[in-house]
């Protein structure tokens, strides 16, 4: 996380909050802050500004103290904030609770990333479905390259990482059919770089018909949610997609 280009006694009351409650002590203290998000930088409208002139700036909505700009438009560095800054809190009754870190999510943080995918074996069976009514159903089988870095994804309010990867079709039975073969969960510290080689997928990849072989256009989207310690939970779709070919002969042999 970048170092904070600034510090002034101001700040917004935002939506977006996780809360502390207050410790039971003579003078219960907590931090509080606000994210302006990424677009803020050493030209922004909000350096030096009063709390009169951040209130009209942020379109009426109340300011209090403090207001956080990163100059480069990365995270706000929190230790960096303890660290130098111990004493700008806000005093609270015992019975109060306050935002420890409230984060303005404007529409411009951008959790999107590229990724690289690729079919290396890809067949077909027909087989009974004994999961539900014993019809011959389609059932593919594909391994799969897969290569990209999430590393950057992480920041103070990101805990982790569910990925998961779909394969999206259309059939005559279906407009849309989305199907979900892999999944993984990376956790905070994890390594978010990854580089698979010809995995296999994790979950069967039936359809509910015979609309699998000879099928020429089955895209793989690879897709995250950002599970926040406090906040929204986005769901975000990596920068990339594969498609592929069904063949169109059933395969006989074992796979």
């Amino acid at each position: 996380m970048a170092r904070l280009n600034f510090l002034i006694s101001v700040g917004l009351i935002l939506t977006f909050a996780g809360f502390v409650a207050a410790q039971s002590t003579a003078a219960s203290r907590c931090f509080q802050f606000t994210w302006l998000g990424p677009r803020f930088n050493n030209e922004s409208v909000f350096l030096n500004a009063t709390c009169a002139e951040a209130t009209m700036l942020s379109n009426g909505i109340p300011c209090v103290k403090p207001l956080v700009v990163s100059h480069d438009g990365s995270w706000p560095d929190v230790d960096y904030i303890w660290n130098n800054y111990p004493d700008v809190s806000c005093i609270l009754a015992d019975t109060d609770v306050c935002a420890q870190y409230t984060f303005y999510f404007n529409g411009q943080v951008d959790y999107r990333t590229a990724a690289q995918m690729n079919t290396v074996k890809v067949v077909v069976k027909n087989v009974p479905d004994y999961g539900a009514s014993r019809e011959r159903n389609d059932l593919g089988f594909l391994t799969f390259d897969l290569k990209t870095d999430l590393s950057h994804l992480f920041n103070w309010n990101v805990k982790q990482l569910f990925l998961y990867l779909t394969a999206e079709y259309i059939t005559p039975n279906n407009e849309l059919n989305q199907v979900v073969l892999w999944d993984k969960i990376i956790l905070r510290g994890e390594n978010a770089l990854l580089d698979f080689k010809n995995m296999n997928t994790k979950y069967y990849f039936w359809d509910d018909g015979n609309g699998l072989k000879g099928h020429h256009n089955v895209t793989l989207t690879l897709s995250w949610n950002i599970i926040p310690n406090a906040g929204l939970l986005p769901n975000i779709q990596a920068l990339g997609q594969h498609s592929f070919k069904f063949p169109t002969d059933y395969t006989q042999t074992r796979v």
